[in-house]
């Protein structure tokens, strides 16, 4: 019997992770280094993304933080965090004054998280094509590309979340025109406020502070026994004039720095848990492996079980042979049921009766050699693809075709079209002869050479980056 493993609540608040949103000019870079001068914090830290106002307020009386120094991508910025939030560990551990960290802004964050999506989006074959047609015409960021913004910005997010001391990040916000989604229009007369960032910034933090030009500061929300609002009942708290992030830290929330701990918030990576040896795969990159199985019934169950470890059975991908937007699991399935119902078909048939073999073994004849035109290693090719069909020395035009298309293959999609046109003309089973592989089935030698070529892009990406490095 599983045992419970369970604990009593210790009523205790955690460290906070504060939002201050708002106008342009309404103070919000200004408080961050207002809030470095407090003598009940200890070093304090600013990541300026976009705003460039860090350097600026170091002149004001009694600041002291450091600029967190970054190249302005992805990896640069999380390692920053990363490496804070060690620090900050180090120093809750020695019972010190506890560690400030301040994002200026999350807005310029998801911008940018965005524009890789679409900087992506622009390599997909559809999109290409697309723009080779029409340069200035709107690009279609699929679901798999925004899947992996919003776990880049998920991942980010964990990590502040979980700081050993105060985060505090900015964002943008304004009033803009409401927006009928049925009929695609503004709704006129009709406004709304929008923090500019991604949707589950205000959720995520730990208090969300609205401020204003003219109206001043306000609590739009608060996880907190102290200072919370009831939703659909209270309306967005004015905060007093002279109000300042100490006071909201250390009153209004009550964050006592000798009780306080990190939010119980467990980190969720499906990638830490897997076997020695099993390296961590993209959706894009465990749908080439199903495409490899596309006819294998065996690899795809073995596949099918593999993606519910990694927890990718729900990550949208290009169907193979449909280019439609579709979740792993449900591709793989709806493949399965249906390789199934050729092999109980194929079962139900009545198979030929077959002559008596003799008993003795007749002399293999002796190989006609192949025309000067013949294309390398065709044998026994059918005319129209079908199997058993009888030789000839001529090369048969679907095979000649077939080589064609192979000699024009330079991306895993176009060798992925070739096997599905392949699959069309009936020739997936037919043998040929491959100078490397011998006799060989048409659909191992496709997906063999596009196996080929993914190590040769591996190869040439990986000396490239060699080459920068030197």
């Amino acid at each position: 019997m599983t045992r419970i493993r369970s604990r009593k609540p210790t009523g205790r608040v955690p460290w906070p992770t504060l939002l201050l949103e708002g106008e342009e000019k309404a103070g919000k870079s200004y408080r961050l280094a207002e809030f470095s001068t407090s003598k009940r914090i200890g070093d304090s830290w600013w990541l300026d993304l976009g705003e460039g106002a860090a350097d600026e307020y170091g002149a004001l009386p009694g600041a002291r933080y450091e600029v967190l120094e970054h190249d302005g991508s992805y990896a640069s910025i999380l390692e920053q965090i990363i490496a804070v939030r060690e620090y900050a560990a180090e120093v809750q551990a020695r019972g010190e004054p506890p560690v400030a960290l301040f994002i200026d802004s999350m807005s310029a964050l998801w911008d940018s998280l965005k524009d890789w999506a679409t900087e992506r989006a622009k390599e997909s074959k559809a999109n290409r094509k697309l723009l080779a047609e029409d340069p200035n015409a709107e690009i279609v960021v699929t679901a798999n590309l925004w899947n992996d913004a919003n776990a880049r910005w998920h991942r980010l997010m964990t990590k502040l979340l979980t700081f050993p001391g105060i985060v505090v990040v900015t964002a943008r916000g304004k009033e803009i025109a409401a927006w009928d989604e049925k009929h695609d229009r503004p709704v006129k007369g009709e406004r709304v406020w929008r923090v500019e960032g991604h949707k589950s910034l205000g959720y995520a933090a730990t208090a969300w502070i609205r401020m204003k030009r003219e109206e001043g500061a306000s609590l739009i929300g608060a996880r907190s026994l102290y200072c919370g609002l009831v939703p659909g009942k209270d309306k967005p708290r004015p905060l007093p004039e002279n109000w300042t992030l100490e006071w909201f830290v250390f009153e209004a929330l009550r964050c006592d720095p000798a009780t306080a701990h990190v939010r119980d918030l467990r980190e969720l990576d499906a990638s830490v848990d897997l076997p020695d040896g099993v390296e961590y795969q993209t959706p894009e990159e465990f749908r080439e492996r199903v495409a490899a199985a596309w006819d294998d019934v065996d690899q795809l169950r073995s596949l099918h079980a593999e993606a519910e470890f990694r927890g990718l059975t729900d990550k949208v991908v290009t169907h193979v042979e449909t280019e439609q937007q579709v979740t792993i699991g449900d591709m793989i399935v709806a493949r399965g049921r249906v390789l199934a119902q050729q092999v109980e078909q194929r079962r139900r048939q009545p198979r030929p009766a077959q002559p008596r073999r003799a008993v003795e073994r007749p002399q293999e004849p002796q190989e006609p050699p192949a025309p000067a035109d013949h294309p390398p290693g065709v044998e026994n090719a059918p005319e129209t693809g079908g199997e058993g069909a009888s030789g000839a020395n001529e090369t048969p035009p679907v095979i000649a075709e077939l080589y064609e298309r192979l000699g024009k293959c330079q991306t895993a999609r176009e060798y992925q079209a070739v096997y599905r046109w392949a699959g069309r003309q009936g020739i997936r089973r037919t043998v040929v002869r491959d100078e490397e592989l011998g006799e060989v089935e048409v659909g191992r030698l496709i997906m063999h050479r596009q196996k080929q070529a993914a190590e040769a892009a591996v190869v040439g990406q990986e000396s490239t980056m060699l080459a920068a490095a030197g």
